[in-house]
């Protein structure tokens, strides 16, 4: 839940302040500024909606294989050329796996053998927000966007290198 309020308040300010800015110059500040909190209220209502709905929907879903076992699992973008695929990722004890939803252009799959996986990096966008996640692989790197990067970097590691 207070991730869920952090992210709200972080989409209402950042859509509420760009659309506060674009209404203030079009209709003035007395418009401009009401205009662009209610627009930036609607949006991250709209957008935490579609999270927990996403959440109730993919949580637990993972197909396991025998013997393996869900270690985390959470909401993100697998970055594909430009777009960043919606959907859900999941880490298991021999694998990472992505399932897209079907609100994308790209639907797809992904699975990543853990023994495939040669390293993991955390990155930030804008050298600000630190939410990305580099797998490099024997084939080549998948980037990700989730929640918790640094959790997922070290679980991973972790896990690989217990592996070995």
């Amino acid at each position: 839940m207070k991730q869920s309020l952090k992210i709200f308040l972080l989409l209402w300010l950042a859509f509420g302040g760009v659309m506060g800015i674009l209404f203030m110059w079009k209709a003035g500040p007395r418009f401009g500024v009401p205009i662009g909190l209610v627009s930036g209220l609607l949006f991250a209502s709209i957008m935490t909606a579609f999270a927990h709905y996403q959440a109730r929907k993919f949580r637990g879903l993972c197909p396991l294989e025998q013997g393996e076992r869900l270690l985390k699992e959470g909401p993100a973008n697998h970055i594909v050329g430009a777009e960043g695929v919606g959907g859900w990722l999941y880490f298991t004890t021999s694998r990472l796996y992505f399932r897209s939803h079907k609100h994308n252009i790209q639907n797809h799959e992904l699975v990543i053998a853990l023994e495939q996986i040669v390293s993991v990096k955390t990155s930030g966008m804008f050298s600000i927000i630190l939410n990305g996640l580099t797998v490099e692989t024997r084939n080549g790197t998948e980037k990700f966007v989730v929640q918790g990067v640094r959790d997922w970097a070290e679980m991973i590691e972790e896990t690989k290198s217990a592996g070995q």
